[in-house]
This record gives structure tokens, sequence and C-alpha cells, in this order.
């Protein structure tokens, strides 16, 4: 549209400041003729302010409602998750789209607080108890999908969470697991491997809920960890999941 070509933020606060000038001019020229002159520019200045709010599109959002339905369907599905390994998968599917369809209502949860927001578009804005809830809800979905992705690896590849061990070792502590020794040392987790490992970052990634996971297929046992960012050469692999930082030491093979 010809409007939207030539509207811009910049021209806005152009204009607004025009306007309040305009305004201020008002009460100290003296002559008619000028007056009118910042009359005129006044009238211009506050009908390009309203050109260019109403033009602006409105956010796409959602309402808490709409994250909580979502979330009662993703709790739903994740109740069907099998406790040990069968070969009927069909509940993964239906799982995984109900945790993308969570993940994306709560990304268009309206929470931004711009002061343009709360001039124009009070409307969106949650209240206070609605941001507290939504805030709350977000962290329960957080602690229970990692708990579902732990029985759901293990009910497909049985899987072991490596990372259970991470909040009972203490400083300089070490633990180990089947062909595996944990070490924590200055808040950084060491994980050496006593067997062969295929470290398969792209295995897992055609299932959304599972985005965040690195799968590791041993010899003897399969393991998985959080992750969120991953560097890996060919003797040694090195990731963080939120506050947890790791190193993983031994034979790995990694899968392209």
């Amino acid at each position: 549209m010809f409007f939207e070509a030539y509207l811009s933020y910049p021209l806005f606060l152009i204009s607004l400041l025009i306007s309040i000038v305009a305004y201020i001019g008002l009460f100290f020229i003296i002559k008619k003729e000028n007056r009118l002159k910042y009359v005129t520019v006044l009238l211009i200045g506050i009908v390009y302010i309203f050109i260019y709010i109403s033009l602006i599109p409105e956010p796409f959002v959602r309402s808490l409602d709409d994250v909580k339905n979502a979330y009662h369907t993703y709790t739903e599905s994740a109740s069907n998750i099998p406790e040990s390994e069968i070969d009927d998968s069909s509940w993964l599917s239906t799982w995984d789209r109900a945790y993308s369809t969570l993940e994306t209502e709560m990304f268009l949860f309206y929470t931004e607080e711009s002061y343009f927001d709360r001039f124009f578009r009070a409307e969106f804005l949650p209240s206070s108890e609605e941001l507290t809830e939504y805030t709350t809800l977000k962290q329960q979905v957080q602690r229970e999908h990692m708990e579902h992705v732990e029985k759901a690896l293990n009910a497909v590849y049985g899987a072991y969470p490596l990372h259970s061990h991470f909040n009972m070792l203490k400083e300089n502590e070490c633990v180990e697991h089947i062909e595996v020794m944990i070490c924590k040392n200055d808040s950084h987790f060491t994980i050496e491997l006593e067997e062969t490992v295929i470290a398969d970052p792209h295995r897992l990634q055609s299932y959304y809920v599972f985005k965040d996971v690195l799968l590791l297929i041993g010899q003897s046992s399969n393991y998985f960890l959080p992750k969120d960012k991953m560097d890996y050469t060919n003797t040694s692999l090195e990731a963080r999941y939120d506050d947890w930082t790791y190193t993983i030491n031994g034979d790995i093979q990694f899968e392209d």
C-alpha cells in the first residue's frame, strides 16, 4: 500500500515532535496568520500519528486459555508413553505433535511490555496474575517434559539418562555407571567412556520432542543427555544445557 511504503517509525517520532512543538507554539505566537500555520502543522502531525498507529498490524497472539488447552492435550498424549520397550510406536508421533503445538502456543503468548504496547495494545497484555500463572506453567512444562523424554527414550532405545547423576554429585566427586565414569569439578561434569559409543546428534531430529537430546549408542548400553549447544572432535564432545556443561571423553564414533 502507498501509506505503508512511506510510513516509518522515525517519521512517526518526527511527526510527534512537530505536533508537540506546534502545540507549544499556540501559546507563544501572537499573530493569527502564524498561529494558523502552527495549527495546520499540528493537525497534519496528529493525522499522521493516527494513520501510523492504525496501519500497524495487530500481533498474532494466544491467550492463557489457549496455552492451557495445548498443555492439556500434551499431558494426555504423554500419558500414552509406555513404561518399557514395545514395538508399537504410534504414540510417539501423537506426543510429538502435541509438544510442538504446546511450544508454539507458549511462544505466541503475548508478554511484551513496551511503552507502545501499554498505550495502544493494552488489550493484548496479560494481567499480572495471568503472567505469573503462565510463568509457573512454563516451568512445569519444562520439568515434566524432561521426565517424559526420559521415559520415552527408555521405551524406544532402552537408553539411560546419564544426567540423572548431575544433581547428586558434589564437587570433586565421581560416580561409576555401566561402562561410564562421571565426575564433577568446578561445576563442570566430565564423562569418561569405557566402551566405544556412537554419538548420533541427528538420529532423533525427525522428532521435535527430542530436539534437545544427544543419544549415545554403546556396545553394552545406550545413554542420552540433554543439550542446547554442542561441539565435538574425534576424541571428545562438549555440550551445554541450561546451567550444565559437560565433556565426554573416550572412543566416540560420530554419525554424520
